[in-house]
């Protein structure tokens, strides 16, 4: 079973109304946990299941801009991690995919309206051709691994933000500067 589901608004946490951080979760986090729970119960009695959810670079390190988003990933990771400890007895096995930016209508919108220290950040991601996550979703149902990352990028800003989170930081810092000198 795979279950991705997102929305975001970027945007400056004062102008984002409070509807926009409600809405976010409830479709990035709260429809996947229903479409998880939904099937848990015959994942549990078939055994041998795999759970597969879509996070995002996003909910690896928290990005300028994506205050409303980029918890909601964190959460649907979060999620998929208890569920991973949860699930081992009844033989079930989850994933978590961290794409990067997919090439979707969805980031076309969120392009135009992407604050400039947002852009700047994820100007450094080449987006996605849905295929590729897909095919990066599909290529890891059943296998051991928790962590999927579909780019070179993600890969190794997963164990960075662990690791290094200060180092991260600091170099996510610089980028936002760059898009305002002198602020």
């Amino acid at each position: 079973m795979a279950t991705s589901a997102g929305i975001t608004q970027p945007g400056y946490i004062q102008d984002l109304d409070p509807e926009v951080f409600r809405d976010e979760m409830d479709v990035s986090y709260f429809d996947t946990l229903h479409a998880i729970k939904a099937v848990i119960p015959s994942m549990i009695e078939r055994r041998r299941r795999s759970i597969v959810g879509v996070s995002s670079t996003a909910g690896i390190a928290g990005v300028f801009g994506y205050s409303a988003y980029s918890p909601t990933k964190f959460a649907v990771s979060g999620l998929l991690k208890t569920l991973r400890a949860e699930m081992k007895p009844h033989n079930v096995g989850e994933q978590c995919v961290y794409p990067a930016d997919v090439d979707t209508r969805m980031l076309e919108r969120e392009n135009l309206i992407k604050p400039p220290e947002t852009a700047a950040i994820s100007g450094t991601f080449k987006p996605l051709p849905p295929a590729d996550v897909a095919g990066a979703i599909v290529a890891a149902i059943g296998k051991p691994k928790f962590a999927v990352y579909t780019d070179t990028t993600t890969r190794l800003l997963g164990p960075v933000s662990r690791i290094a989170p200060n180092w991260l930081n600091r170099n996510l810092d610089a980028r936002e500067r760059k898009a305002h000198p002198g602020a």
